[in-house]
């Protein structure tokens, strides 16, 4: 766990780095008709001193300039993402740790933990919602009666801001199948929804927090109580989880 902390904040702190950083550009067109594009470092009523990107300095007269126009750069956005240019694929990683408890197991109250990558669109369904497929690793801690489960999902997931704004409420959701790792439970479908707050660093990447609940079908040996007492047999049963959950969008 305190490795994956580390891993988390070293992603979030690059993620920062990214954070758009906008440079004031101007463009200066004189009456012979060439034009002159940087930084104005002076301005007066008289004159005009402009710095290019290359370092180089120009004073212009106001009488020799037919017009100045202005804008913004965004130099970690626009220009970095230009030169990605990767379109709308991304992936999302997760990291959640929760309960899990199964009825009519030997499964009681247990922490579990999941670790699940997925790739596909950021720009899913027409909007600016993440959807795609992967896989991960699931942990259900043991106890005296059942060691620990482990189990390998593959799913398809989705992230839906429901604004479009830095900070936003989404909704999540990843469906699909678990393989077991272990002899004494199969594994079977799954459904996870979570719900919480969406933050985006950049043009092209986001943290999510927010809580979950999954219920994930499993099959092995079950604990049935009739008026005779209480017998084992092999069953159904389902395992449900609660937990928090933190995604990184990239």
């Amino acid at each position: 766990m305190s490795r994956l902390k580390h891993i988390f904040f070293l992603i979030f702190f690059f993620c920062v780095q990214l954070q758009a950083q906008e440079i004031p550009t101007s463009t200066i067109t004189l009456k012979n008709g060439e034009t002159y594009r940087g930084e104005i470092v002076l301005r007066t009523e008289e004159m005009v001193m402009l710095k290019t990107k290359d370092g180089k300095r120009y004073q212009f007269q106001t009488r020799e300039i037919e017009k100045i126009g202005a804008e913004n750069i965004l130099i970690s956005e626009e220009t970095a993402n230009a030169k990605i240019n990767r379109g709308s694929f991304a992936g999302m990683m997760d990291a959640a740790g929760g309960v899990a408890f199964a009825n009519a197991t030997p499964i009681g109250h247990t922490p579990t933990m999941n670790f699940t990558l997925a790739f596909g669109s950021r720009n899913a369904f027409g909007t600016n919602a993440f959807a795609g497929a992967g896989a991960g690793y699931v942990t259900v801690a043991g106890n005296e009666s059942v060691k620990i489960q482990s189990f390998i999902p593959l799913f398809f997931q989705t992230n839906i801001p429901l604004k479009n704004t830095k900070i936003s409420p989404a909704i999540g959701s990843k469906a699909g199948y678990q393989f077991s790792l272990n002899d004494e439970y199969k594994g079977g479908a799954f459904l996870n929804l979570s719900g919480g707050i969406i933050y985006k660093l950049t043009s092209i990447t986001s943290l999510y927090f927010g809580l979950y609940a999954e219920a994930l079908g499993i099959s092995g040996t079950v604990i049935e109580n009739n008026e005779l007492g209480e017998f084992t047999k092999q069953g159904n049963a389902t395992v449900y989880s609660l937990g928090f959950k933190c995604s990184f969008l990239f």
